[in-house]
């Protein structure tokens, strides 16, 4: 075979003679026109004798998967499995799976290559692949290292003390992480045993890890670290140290904060004061006193408060923000003795107005106080662009009755964008009052459209219902059938008359049917 490659690569027309192969295959091919087709049917007649005497490589059969004690879904469920394994029903994958996993179902066998094919996707769909998933990816290394990192690290002390000194950045956190939440104490030790070592990037990766089961015992480790030469590890000690209210940062922090922010609460006013406010028909309200920092003391900004402000924010004000941000909210009402809505009008009405409720904003979702964070949403609702950056967080912070309180109340005023911002916080399954408010809200904007002439679609209708279909209680999809209808009715409308684009409509029609036929065919 190699003369017939050296022959083709310097040209027949350059060799003296034909190529012989074996004398049995040349003597049985037929007569060439020339000497070119000749050597393509030596080549082609060799490559099948090689093939044909080829000994086949050797293989040891794999033990057979054992049986799967979880049954799979019903049959009628595998086109909406397969379209949602494919990502075309959305977010409804989640929703499926949480639903398979209640009823004590898995995939069927015959979609799980499907699953392995979508790395991307794998997250979410690997809890139902059964004990047949886990056979099929031990047949193939990809496939068993995308198992391998979703699931838990090996509770054995030595596995992870390996992972911990020889793995990637990645896997060092989660052994880390795992050390953490067996022994706290040896974690950390362990971690302050390499931290001088590492690069900062490591280092404040590390350093998170704290977070896992964080106790004053960390205290000393995290405040050797606001020396530490990296600003991100610094503030990431800061962060941390910030979550014990008992730590001398805190401590610190709020001696600072007296120092700028004095309040006298309102029964502290003389009694002509008093009377006077009462003969005006007022409410006595308590006083904000505040002296914002002239110069930033050295010592502020190894405890984490940044120097330099960003753009369109003066010095004073980024410093001031920065101080209330670390204190507790709950702090003020007490120096108050006032309600966070009292306590907020009084900043509101400060001429470091910004900088106050913004550092509120901050302090409240840092520290989970949700009556604070209530009262701190409402103004941001009723139009304080100084808090629109912290609203989303707020939408997390704020109690259950009050977000779906507040959210209905956006969709009552037809502020859908923000509706939705509030409802994306609030977890499944959504109360029946949000589902009905959803559906007056969308079919009242549709309303609104039509009657001013305005065919175009609506983009935060048909993102809110989309999120509803994922959200609402099982029983809660019949409240939503009219507009699921009104999208089904504009497939077959003229382009001229649709409210919205086809693909997103069919999207939303069969995300309706696909849940719908789930729950009916597999019910818990």
């Amino acid at each position: 075979m190699q003369a017939l490659v050296r022959t083709a690569l310097i040209g027949t027309a350059n060799v003296s003679a034909d190529v012989p192969t074996i004398a049995e295959i040349d003597g049985q091919l037929p007569a060439a026109t020339g000497p070119e087709q000749r050597l393509l049917w030596q080549a082609g007649c060799m490559a099948v004798y090689g093939a044909a005497g080829r000994v086949p490589a050797s293989a040891t059969a794999q033990p057979a998967a054992e049986p799967d004690p979880v049954p799979e879904t019903p049959v009628a469920l595998g086109p909406i499995l397969t379209s949602a394994i494919a990502g075309e029903l959305g977010g409804l994958a989640e929703w499926l799976v949480a639903r398979m996993t209640r009823a004590n179902r898995r995939l069927p066998h015959a979609l799980l290559p499907s699953v392995f094919a979508r790395p991307a996707r794998f997250d979410v769909w690997w809890p139902v692949i059964g004990r047949r998933g886990y056979w099929l990816a031990s047949q193939h290394p990809e496939w068993q290292a995308l198992l391998a990192a979703r699931q838990a690290p090996s509770d054995d002390e030595a596995t992870l003390l390996q992972a911990w000194e020889e793995g990637d950045t990645a896997a060092r956190v989660r052994a880390l992480t795992a050390l953490r939440r067996r022994d706290a104490t040896h974690a950390r030790d362990a971690l302050k045993a390499v931290l001088p070592k590492e690069k900062a990037e490591q280092r404040q990766a590390f350093v998170a890890v704290l977070q896992h089961g964080l106790s004053p015992a960390d205290e000393p480790t995290l405040e050797s670290l606001l020396d530490d030469r990296s600003q991100a590890v610094r503030q990431s000690a800061a962060e941390l140290l910030l979550q014990l209210p008992e730590s001398a940062l805190v401590k610190r922090m709020e001696a600072r904060a007296d120092a700028c922010l004095r309040w006298q609460p309102a029964g502290a006013a003389s009694g002509a004061v008093s009377r006077l406010v009462a003969m005006l028909g007022k409410r006595a309200e308590p006083v904000l006193q505040l002296e914002a920092p002239a110069e930033l003391p050295k010592d502020w900004e190894r405890d984490g408060i940044a120097a330099k402000p960003p753009p369109g924010e003066g010095q004073r004000a980024f410093w001031l923000r920065q101080l209330v941000a670390a204190i507790a909210p709950a702090r003020w009402s007490a120096s108050a003795a006032a309600t966070p809505d009292d306590a907020l009008n009084v900043m509101a009405a400060h001429e470091w107005a910004d900088a106050l409720l913004a550092g509120c904003a901050a302090a409240a979702c840092r520290h989970g106080e949700a009556g604070w964070a209530e009262s701190l949403l409402r103004r941001s609702l009723a139009d304080s662009s100084v808090l629109h950056p912290y609203q989303e967080r707020l939408w997390q912070v704020v109690s259950a009755p009050a977000r779906v309180e507040l959210a209905c109340r956006q969709l009552t005023l037809g502020n859908l964008y923000t509706a939705r911002r509030g409802l994306e916080a609030m977890p499944a399954p959504w109360p029946n009052a949000v589902a009905g408010a959803i559906a007056d809200a969308a079919l009242g904007a549709w309303r609104a459209r039509r009657e001013a002439g305005d065919t175009r679609q609506h983009d935060d209708v048909t993102g809110l219902i989309e999120l509803a279909l994922l959200r609402v209680q099982d029983a809660d999809l019949a409240v939503l059938e009219p507009v699921v209808d009104v999208y089904a009715s504009s497939l077959s409308a003229a382009p001229a008359d649709a409210i919205f684009h086809l693909d997103r409509a069919r999207g939303i029609v069969a995300l309706a049917h696909a849940r719908r036929t789930f729950i009916k065919e597999m019910p818990l």
